[in-house]
C-alpha cells in the first residue's frame, strides 16, 4: 500500500489498484473512486465509483471489472477484501488526525466546567422539566399534539388517539 496525496496504491500480482474518497468520510459509508488495471503498459482497466461498505454494490463492481479484464471475480474479491482490510485499519486515525486537524482544542478550565455539569444530577432533571411541544404525525390525515411534562408524554386534550 502506498499513498500520494488523497489517492492510495495496492499491487496484487499483475494488477494496481487505485483508491480515491469520492465522499465526506462516514460512519456508516466509504465511498470510494476505485481503478483497477492490469501492469501491463496500454493494458485493460476498469474504473467507477462505489460504496465499499455496500455488497450490492462490491458485487457489482466485481462483475463488471472481471469481464472488462477477462479475470477471475473470486480473485479479484480476494484482491478488494484486502483493500477493504487495508483502508479499515488505517479510517480510525484518519478521522482522528482531521478531528485534530479542526482544531477541535479545549481549554482545561472548560473541561472541567463541561465535566462538571454533565456530572451534576440537577441539570439532568431542570432539563427535563423543559420539554417543548412536538407535533407528531398519526396514522393518515390525523395529528396528535403532544406536551410532555417530566418524564410522562400526554395527548393534549385527549387520550392517545391515531
Amino acid at each position: 500500500m502506498e499513498r500520494h496525496g488523497e489517492d492510495v496504491f495496492f499491487s496484487f500480482g499483475g494488477r494496481k489498484w487505485r483508491a480515491r474518497s469520492a465522499g465526506k468520510p462516514s460512519a456508516t459509508e466509504l465511498k470510494l473512486n476505485l481503478v483497477v488495471a492490469d501492469e501491463r503498459e496500454g493494458g485493460p482497466f476498469f474504473v467507477d465509483s462505489l460504496d465499499l461498505y455496500s455488497a450490492r454494490h462490491r458485487g457489482n463492481y466485481l462483475k463488471a471489472a472481471a469481464a472488462e479484464l477477462g479475470a477471475d471475480e473470486a480473485e479479484l474479491r480476494r484482491e478488494l477484501a484486502e483493500i477493504l482490510q487495508q483502508l479499515e485499519r488505517e479510517r480510525p486515525t484518519r478521522s482522528a488526525e482531521a478531528t485534530t486537524a479542526q482544531g477541535a482544542t479545549m481549554s482545561e478550565a472548560d473541561r472541567a466546567e463541561a465535566l462538571e455539569l454533565l456530572c451534576d444530577p440537577q441539570a439532568v432533571r431542570a432539563h427535563r422539566g423543559r420539554s417543548r411541544p412536538r407535533r407528531h404525525r398519526g396514522r393518515g390525515d390525523q395529528q396528535a399534539d403532544l406536551v410532555h411534562r417530566g418524564d410522562e408524554p400526554q395527548a393534549r386534550g385527549s387520550p392517545w388517539r391515531w
